[in-house]
């Protein structure tokens, strides 16, 4: 986590602190709004409470009103896609993961914050990545390298010679030459926030795809076979994650909106058995009966 509080600051320091021109107001409000949303989806995250059955479901479980597992070593009881929480001697709903970044488990009620952070992040990383890589290109194209190609060496940490060719790498290297002292630690700020962006768009954007996915799909990290029935489909599956208002899904808050369901009971689509058997094998069922009766 500490990496990517430190690329935030990295991207804010280049492109607003030390930028010799400020961006312009749409380019500025925006980065502003995806820092915004990424904050505080991670703040509700951490804060929100991943979500509990109460008292009376476990009353109820206990006298065997309620369909549950009990756990092996506390004995309590746990519905079905939930689980006991060691750390917090507690059983925890709909529970995903236990996320080693922010130190809390990810469930029931903040799925959806985890969720919105991770993709959150990775659109802010792509960001600073667009515009300190435009900066980069026209630091080096003020020293007369225009075609960009060892701009796009540089970027893909590949020699300049693979791309531009030896004259490209001749004027790269007369152009760092020239420079003067503050364009080249401008230079090699950005060389290294865009690095890091690049990798952080990558990994951030994989790894948000992938837990997307799951929701799509109503599934959780620690995969289970009997979880392929609870797919009930892609706007159902959704609305159990990020709520019943799909004007709010893509907005870090709750408001008079929770997840769709009681975190306890889920629907679950029909399991279709095959009734009848397939004429081949009836066929040599056949064959054998009457092998045997001759």
């Amino acid at each position: 986590m500490s990496l990517i509080w430190a690329l935030i600051l990295g991207n804010w320091t280049m492109n607003e602190i030390l930028r010799p021109e400020r961006w312009s107001a749409p380019v500025v409000a925006l980065g502003y709004v995806l820092v915004i949303l990424t904050v505080v989806s991670f703040f509700q995250c951490v804060c929100t409470h991943p979500g509990a059955p109460p008292a009376a479901w476990r009353a109820a479980a206990l006298d065997g009103a309620e369909p549950c597992v009990l756990h092996h070593s506390s004995g309590e009881p746990v519905p079905p896609r939930g689980r006991y929480y060691r750390r917090w001697d507690a059983t925890l709903l709909a529970f995903d993961h236990h996320c080693w970044w922010i130190g809390r488990p990810v469930a029931w009620r903040n799925r959806k914050f985890f969720v919105l952070f991770v993709l959150y992040a990775a659109a802010l990383s792509g960001y600073g990545l667009v515009l300190t890589a435009l900066d980069l290109c026209a630091l080096l194209q003020s020293y007369g390298i225009g075609n960009g190609a060892s701009g796009l060496s540089l970027l893909t940490l590949l020699p300049p010679v693979g791309l531009g060719g030896p004259m490209q790498a001749a004027m790269l290297g007369i152009a760092l030459s020239q420079m003067e002292t503050d364009d080249l630690s401008r230079l090699a700020g950005l060389y290294a926030i865009v690095c890091f962006d690049l990798a952080a768009t990558l990994l951030l954007g994989a790894f948000g795809a992938w837990h997307l996915r799951m929701v799509l799909r109503n599934a959780t990290s620690i995969g289970t076979p009997e979880e392929v029935r609870y797919d009930v489909g892609t706007a159902a599956n959704v609305r159990q994650v990020f709520g019943r208002r799909p004007l709010l899904w893509g907005l870090p808050v709750w408001l008079d909106d929770a997840p769709e369901g009681d975190g306890i009971h889920w629907p679950t689509k029909p399991m279709t058995k095959p009734t009848t058997k397939p004429e081949s094998a009836r066929g040599s069922r056949a064959e054998t009966a009457h092998s045997n009766h001759s």
